[in-house]
Formats: C-alpha cells, sequence, structure tokens
C-alpha cells in the first residue's frame, strides 16, 4: 500500500518546501497539497518548487476544485509541472470547501466536477475540448495525470468510480469498506475492468507516544470532516441521534476564515477523533493503517496539522512505514 503525506500549506513557503523534501527523504510516496488560495500559500507556485527540490515523489494538489480555477488553468499549470517532474504528477479533484467559500463562491456541483474531470483529461490528452460551450486546447506537451477524485459522500465516489483515475475516500475510517464498494461498483456500472480505480483513503493523522497529545493534534481537521459528513447523514436521515445536537453546536461556530484551526477543536467529540483520524501511539496508528491495507485499500494519504509537522512526520515514517513494507 502506498503511503502519502497530505499538507495544507499554512505556514511559509520555505517551511513547506522543506517538509515536502524531507518526505521524499523519509520514504513517502506521495505529497499533496491544499487549495485555499486566501488563507494558506498559493498551490501552484509551491508545486513548481517542489517538482525541481525533488527527484521521486509524487506531487500535485491535494485537492484543487473547478470553480474557482477555471480546468483550463489546471491543465496547463498540470502540464507544466509534468515537464518539472515527469511521471510524478497527480490531481486531486473535488468541489472546493474553503477556497469558494471564502471568496463568496459556491461549491461545484458533482455533475460539474463531472464535466471538468472529462475537459481536463482531453486537455493533457493534447486534444481540443468544449467546455461551457467554449472549444479550447493548451500549448506545449504534457503527459497523462492521473485524476483522484475527492469525496466523502456515496454521490461524489460514484464519479470517482465512472470518470476517475483514482478516488480519494474521505469519509469515516470505519466505513472504508462501503466506500470501496461505492467505487468498485460505479467502475463496473461504466464498463470499466476490474481494479482500474484506485481506492486512497485520504484522512487526517498525528503520532506520538501520548496518545491524547497525538488525538488533540488531529481536532481542527475532525472538526470539519465530521461537519461534512454528519450534515451528509443529517440530509439522508441516517444521523445517530447523540450526533444531531453537536453538529448543530458545531455548524454554528465554524468560520471558514478559521478553516481547520484551533478555533474549533473544543466542539470535536472523542468519538469523531476515532471516525476520522489515525491518531495515538505509534503502535496504534500502525495497526489501524494494517487493518486498512487488509480491508483491500490501495493507498493511504495522511494529512498532518498542527505546529511541528516535520516531527510529526519523522514519527510517522518510524511508526508505520516499515511496518507497513516488512
Amino acid at each position: 500500500m502506498k503511503v502519502g503525506i497530505g499538507l495544507y500549506p499554512t505556514g511559509s513557503a520555505t517551511e513547506v518546501l522543506a517538509t515536502a523534501v524531507e518526505a521524499e527523504r523519509l520514504g513517502f510516496d506521495e505529497l499533496a497539497l491544499g487549495d485555499s488560495h486566501l488563507i494558506w500559500r498559493e498551490l501552484y507556485t509551491l508545486l513548481g518548487a517542489i517538482a525541481v527540490r525533488t527527484t521521486r515523489i509524487g506531487i500535485g494538489p491535494g485537492v484543487t476544485h473547478p470553480l474557482v480555477r477555471h480546468p483550463s488553468l489546471t491543465a496547463s499549470a498540470l502540464a507544466t509541472l509534468t515537464q518539472l517532474a515527469p511521471g510524478r504528477v497527480r490531481l486531486g479533484f473535488g468541489i472546493g470547501d474553503s477556497g469558494p467559500v471564502n471568496m463568496g463562491l459556491r461549491r461545484a456541483t458533482l455533475e460539474e466536477l463531472r464535466a471538468a474531470t472529462i475537459f481536463i483529461r482531453h486537455l493533457l490528452a493534447g486534444e481540443t475540448a468544449s467546455y461551457a460551450d467554449h472549444s479550447m486546447g493548451i500549448g506545449g506537451s504534457s503527459e497523462a495525470v492521473p485524476i483522484l477524485i475527492a469525496g466523502a459522500s456515496d454521490a461524489a465516489l460514484r464519479i470517482a468510480g465512472e470518470v476517475g483515475d483514482g478516488a480519494l475516500m474521505a469519509g469515516p475510517l470505519d466505513e472504508v469498506n462501503e466506500s470501496m464498494a461505492v467505487v468498485d461498483e460505479a467502475a463496473a456500472a461504466a464498463g470499466r475492468p476490474p481494479g482500474s480505480v484506485s481506492r486512497i483513503v485520504w484522512t487526517t493523522g498525528s503520532v506520538s507516544e501520548d496518545a491524547a497529545v497525538a488525538r488533540d493534534a488531529v481536532r481542527p481537521v475532525v472538526a470539519r470532516k465530521a461537519l461534512f459528513t454528519l450534515r451528509v447523514a443529517a440530509r439522508a436521515n441516517t444521523i445517530a441521534p447523540e450526533d444531531v445536537e453537536p453538529l448543530r453546536r458545531l455548524a454554528e461556530a465554524y468560520d471558514f476564515r478559521k478553516h481547520m484551526e484551533p478555533e474549533h477543536s473544543h466542539l470535536v467529540l472523542d468519538r469523531w477523533i476515532d471516525r476520522f483520524a489515525l491518531a495515538g501511539t505509534p503502535a496504534t496508528v500502525l495497526q489501524r493503517c494494517r487493518d486498512l491495507r487488509a480491508a483491500g485499500a490501495d493507498g493511504l494519504i495522511v494529512v498532518l496539522h498542527g505546529d511541528d509537522r516535520l516531527a510529526q512526520m519523522r514519527s510517522l515514517a518510524d511508526a508505520v512505514l516499515p511496518g507497513l513494507r516488512a
């Protein structure tokens, strides 16, 4: 199972670059950068710098979205990156979260995500394609870039199965079997060969000999993951009764200008941490990663958060990579 690191570029550009270089040195397979330009450092500026400072690790957005950046801009950026990092570029693609919200824009619909995915694939193949009733293409050479569709809902995962090269499964970890089944069933219904769509678990994580420290480190990201997933469950009338009132409090307090920041940590329930994160002692996190591999996940991307992400990443490498690859 391939293991990657996800980074929300909240620190300085030099810090993010140093973390990326260290991720490659430690042996991680992938590095994905979040895209929310008003509160974080700019995505493609960083990816260009990372491309020329690394030689092996896969790199790309994790994730970007169709409305803030026109899909033709995304295709051009990816084509440029493939010239700097041949064979190493990936696209994590979703409907958007804090990126559009902080601009006063709506998130993309799933149909817009589907259309943008197909359009970008055509442009990267050197073809002319139509988007929003306008025909266009990009200049210069490129190569195929795997497009990984991110989603925590079954509807988004079905899009991944139908048109994606992979699914970034961002839902609860205790539902990963169900998520993989949705992807596989959608791929089969679209006539795609078994195994043609990779199933990658996308979750936040932290490792510490003090389990409480690790669990506290992931609370800001768990707040956002719980907010999204539990809202979906509430709309479907499948939310657990004990989560109704905690969700209401979290939804009323959540501020996207403080997206996944500690201001919301006090609203995160302990049981949510177990559902939405890999957090705890090295032995605990390793066993949970082994469980995901045994369930059939093709990959794992762990999003690091907190004050010392370099230290967390080194702990994760020491605790998880040797055990998964033995």
